[in-house]
Formats: C-alpha cells, sequence, structure tokens
C-alpha cells in the first residue's frame, strides 16, 4: 500500500513541529531577526552536520529490510521497493548500504559522530580495510593523503569519445555510477591493460546472489539524530522498518525545508557579513562545508518557500 501524498504531508508537518535542538533556535531566528548572527550559524551548521547522521540511519533501516523478503510489502524485489519508497537514487542508496553491510565500524561511527563527510565515507568500502581503518581517516585531514586525479575539460569530437566510452563502461558495470567513478574505472582498466573481451566476458557471467551480511549496531554511539528519532532499535517486522523509513525521511524533509527557509533569510539579512565574511558563498564554504552549487540550490528552495 502505497501512502498518500496527503498522508506524507501531515507526517512532515508534524516531525516539523517536533523537531529539536538546533531547529528550535534556527525557527526562532525566523520570527526574531535580532537574534545574533553567530548563534543562528552555529545552529545552521548543526543542522548541516546531521545530513550524514540522517543518511546513514536511513541506510541502516535499508540494510535490515533489504535482507527480508518484501514481497510481503507487496513488491517484486529490493529495487522495486527503492524506487517507490526512498528518497535517494538507487546508485546512492547502494552506496550507503554498502558502507553500513561493511566491518568498517570505525568508520561508520566517524560519520555517525559527524568526524567524517558523508560524501568520503561512502568511499570506504573500496578504500580501506578493517586494519587500516585509522589511517585512512587520517588521510582525510585536510592536505593529507594524495592529491585527486586533475582532470580535463574536453568538448566536440573528444566529447563525444567520452561520452560514449563512459556509456559502455556503465553497462560493463551493470550499474549507474557517478561520472568520476567511471572515469577512474576506465583509466585504471587502461593502466592495466585489461583486454576487451576480459571486460566483456566478467560482464556477462552470470551473477551469484550477494550472501547474507550479519549486520552489527554496536558502532552507532553518539547519534546526534537520537534527539529527533530516538535511540536506535533494530526492527522486529517489516512494517516497523517500513515506519521507522517513513520516519527518517519525513525528519531529512522537514530539515531541508527548514533548513534552506533560514539560509534565504540569513543571507538577506547578511548574517554572514556581521561574522566577518566576504559573502554568503564564502561563509557556506567555510562553515557549512557546501560547494557553491548546494547554497545556490539551498538559497533557491528557501525563496521559493517565502
Amino acid at each position: 500500500m502505497v501512502i498518500s501524498h496527503s498522508h506524507s504531508d501531515r507526517a512532515e508537518r508534524a516531525t516539523a513541529r517536533h523537531l529539536a535542538g538546533p531547529a528550535a533556535v534556527v525557527r526562532a531566528a525566523l520570527s526574531q531577526p535580532r537574534l545574533p548572527a553567530h548563534q543562528v550559524a552555529e545552529h545552521l551548521a548543526a543542522l548541516v552536520h546531521m545530513d550524514g547522521a540522517l543518511a546513514l540511519r536511513r541506510a541502516m533501516v535499508l540494510a535490515w529490510i533489504r535482507q527480508r523478503d518484501v514481497t510481503d510489502l507487496g513488491y517484486s524485489s529490493f529495487g522495486a521497493f527503492v524506487r517507490e519508497r526512498v528518497d535517494a537514487s538507487a546508485s546512492w542508496e547502494r552506496a550507503l548500504r554498502r558502507l553500513v553491510e561493511s566491518p568498517l565500524d570505525q568508520v561508520k561511527a566517524a560519520l555517525c559522530q559527524g568526524r567524517v563527510r558523508l560524501r568520503d565515507a561512502v568511499r570506504a568500502p573500496a578504500e580501506c580495510t578493517v586494519g587500516g581503518q585509522t589511517a585512512w581517516l587520517e588521510g582525510l585531514a585536510p592536505g593529507a593523503g594524495t592529491q585527486p586525479r586533475a582532470r580535463e575539460w574536453v568538448e566536440g569530437e573528444r566529447a563525444e569519445v567520452v561520452r560514449r566510452g563512459r556509456h559502455r563502461a556503465r553497462l560493463l558495470l551493470g550499474r549507474a555510477a557517478p561520472d568520476e567513478q567511471v572515469d577512474d574505472r576506465m583509466l585504471a582498466w587502461q593502466e592495466r591493460d585489461v583486454p576487451a573481451d576480459v571486460l566483456l566476458d566478467k560482464a556477462l557471467a552470470p551473477r551469484e546472489a550477494p550472501p547474507r551480511v550479519e549486520l552489527s549496531w554496536g558502532w552507532c554511539v553518539g547519534d546526534p539524530t537520537e534527539a529527533l528519532l530516538g535511540r536506535w532499535a533494530e526492527p522486529v517486522t517489516l512494517r516497523g522498518a517500513l515506519a521507522q523509513l517513513e520516519q527518517v525521511q519525513a525528519v531529512t524533509r522537514a530539515r531541508r525545508t527548514l533548513l534552506a527557509h533560514a539560509w534565504a533569510i540569513f543571507c538577506h539579512e547578511t548574517g554572514w557579513a556581521a561574522l566577518g565574511y566576504a559573502s554568503a558563498r564564502a561563509f557556506a564554504s567555510a562553515v557549512l562545508d557546501w560547494s557553491s552549487s548546494t547554497e545556490a540550490r539551498y538559497r533557491k528552495l528557501g525563496w521559493r518557500l517565502k
């Protein structure tokens, strides 16, 4: 059964009313423009940095659901369930769930506690071992580790060659993947001089069913979302898991709306200038760890909500 939009909207409004902690200060700032800029900024940052913990909580529920028979919920497969019920692309859901299902408890705890960025943590299953977690996390410090591979802007016929190559690489991988990931995989194949027929044979080989993963939750401590969602408890039934998933997603949507509204007003009131930043974009980069596109997206959404 699919929940109607009206029910979902009511759930999100109810969740927004009960958001605790930083959200309360942000809401106060919306109604009291004279609230000190530094206080608003501090709690804006706290709201932003809940992103990793919320995404992780959703992935924890999905990892549990994946090991059950979703036909009991009326879906033909787990993929169909994700497409219908999850507020994320299938590739992003897989990346997060792969992290939850991995034995990298140290990395998961760091993400849960906000000590590592979400976009970095999802790379861990492909980049580090259980014994190498400490070194891997230390390598994420500013200035540490190797520099990312330089990329070149191409146009015309060369750009068309790249597009065709990415399309074929995704077919060989058997899944959607970001451009950067596809490019890195193609370059790795080229550097190892892997023959095309080997890649094709591997792509056409029957896929074995993924092994059942024993999930553990001992690493889930210091979760900043406990004030919003309560302490993590493993679901007991599929219906209970679905209720948890809907709660996490309702909180995430309400947080996004509140954050966008607050950011638009913070920019309009030039709160960033009161804190010594040259621009809203400079503040967003330094304090909120937002790219320019993320900052623009939240500002645009905030003004649409006014």
